[in-house]
């Protein structure tokens, strides 16, 4: 297996270029920002992935969150797909806290997904409208009702790179103020057709203002295919700023199956 090493160092350049920025500014598992792709015409894909974070100190008492995410993904039609996604998590308190650990899910949720490409398919575009469903257990990280999510994302294929943006907005059903929105932008190189990794810029804030600047994260990972419709991804998450929102540093794991 040969390994294209100039495409190595191009990735390294650019996340030493994105770092540099971040120093300055501020799913595809296993990153946030989405990509206008979708799980292939009557194909079932399942997606675990682990999320492990360590808080920040003005996050206390809480240490510590686990999360785990089961998605199911089916391409129903040529360039649709449906997603259940199922999230479970544990939170970690300090010693001498008045909870050592608090075990719960946050919100479900339904999702449908439409893409498009150009002919070259250098241009890729995709539109998700998502729906959360809170359960008994959800204030853990979720919500106490029902919610949408709409996300819009596109990506531009040049040179080996895949430059990928998106746009997101969640709110209750009852006021549009409790809502949030989100902002991502990630670089993706395929060093093999059995590898990739990426670097990812990302933030979210409050509909309403809250004072607080945006929060900015950046992720760093990549997959390998380990056999055939198998990836094994992993990603090393870092906050840039102080914030409530993300965690100081988290690393994720996880795997994507075609069935």
């Amino acid at each position: 297996m040969r390994v294209n090493y100039i495409q190595y160092c191009r990735f390294l350049i650019i996340i030493l270029i994105i770092i540099g920025i971040c120093g300055i500014a501020h799913a595809e598992r296993p990153m946030f920002t989405d990509d206008p792709n979708v799980s292939p015409h009557r194909v079932f894909t399942l997606e675990l992935g682990n999320h492990f974070d360590i808080l920040r100190s003005s996050q206390r008492p809480a240490r510590f969150i686990n999360w785990f995410d089961l998605n199911f993904v089916y391409g129903f039609a040529v360039n649709y797909e449906i997603t259940v996604h199922i999230p479970a998590g544990i939170m970690i308190y300090e010693s001498g806290a008045p909870e050592r650990s608090n075990l719960g899910s946050n919100d479900i949720s339904l999702a449908l997904k439409r893409v498009w490409h150009t002919k070259d398919e250098r241009w890729g575009f995709g539109i998700e409208g998502r729906v959360l469903f809170p359960v008994e257990s959800s204030p853990v990280l979720g919500t106490d009702t029902e919610s949408s999510w709409i996300n819009a994302m596109a990506d531009y294929t040049t040179g080996g790179l895949i430059i990928r943006g998106a746009l997101g907005l969640m709110s209750s059903f009852e006021t549009f103020d409790s809502g949030f929105v989100t902002v991502g932008m990630a670089v993706r190189t395929d060093f093999h057709p059995d590898h990739f990794g990426f670097v990812e810029l990302y933030t979210e804030t409050p509909v309403s203002s809250t004072g607080e600047e945006f929060p900015l994260g950046v992720m760093v990972g990549g997959g390998v295919g380990v056999l055939n419709d198998v990836i094994l991804d992993f990603g090393l998450l870092i906050g840039l700023t102080d914030s409530t929102v993300f965690p100081g540093v988290g690393v994720y794991t996880g795997v994507t199956i075609e069935i």
